[in-house]
């Protein structure tokens, strides 16, 4: 059976969801809690019981688009060549893709219009799709490291490597409106070269990826 959804929860989705649609309509200055209250359908006193002010709505809906984008983006345990380059195959598509979203992409536009107003939107923009997955990435170039699939080296100096020849300036490009977000072969045929490259560096004596 279904949980039914905490009534509190409800509402700051709602919440979130109006002050989301504000800040793009309007910017983050020209929205005003009253603004969002209508939107929502709650008074400014219940907003108030849920966020201290709009930089404190700004950071969730920067955070909540943040832990959608990064839902899909899991890394499974490998044992073998041929696993360690599927997986990061598969996590890099994952990556482009998730990150490569409108409402991704409009946050990322939102954030840095508004990251010298709002510190709280500073820190959230960070997590956005890269924080955790770049941890998660660190750990599991370390455990194949530990399985003898890579090559010596700091995990995470490998994850920054791999996100770099993936992302490349997909996001800028798509910042700026210059293209599309890539589709799932073109995310597919990015993800490859990226693996390729990075086994190329750091893989053991050229058996992985070949």
């Amino acid at each position: 059976m279904p949980r039914t959804p905490h009534p509190i929860q409800t509402v700051r989705d709602r919440i979130r969801g109006a002050a989301f649609s504000a800040f793009l309509d309007k910017g983050y200055e020209g929205t005003s809690t009253r603004e969002i209250a209508a939107r929502a359908r709650v008074s400014k006193q219940k907003i108030y019981q849920l966020y201290k002010d709009r930089e404190a709505m700004l950071a969730d809906c920067i955070k909540s688009t943040a832990e959608r984008a990064r839902r899909p983006l899991v890394l499974r345990s490998v044992s073998d060549a041929d696993g360690l380059k599927a997986a990061l195959e598969e996590f890099g598509k994952s990556f482009v893709l998730e990150l490569s979203q409108p409402n991704v992409v409009a946050v990322f536009r939102l954030a840095i219009l508004e990251t010298q107003k709002s510190p709280q939107a500073v820190r959230a923009l960070n997590t956005l799709g890269r924080e955790a997955s770049m941890k998660a990435l660190s750990e599991f170039l370390r455990q194949a490291q530990r399985a003898r699939l890579l090559a010596p080296g700091d995990p995470k100096t490998m994850a920054s490597q791999f996100i770099s020849l993936l992302w490349g300036g997909v996001m800028l490009s798509l910042l700026l409106g210059t293209r599309k977000a890539p589709s799932p072969g073109e995310a597919r045929i990015r993800a490859r070269a990226a693996t390729a490259a990075l086994l190329s560096l750091h893989g053991l004596g050229g058996k992985i990826g070949a």
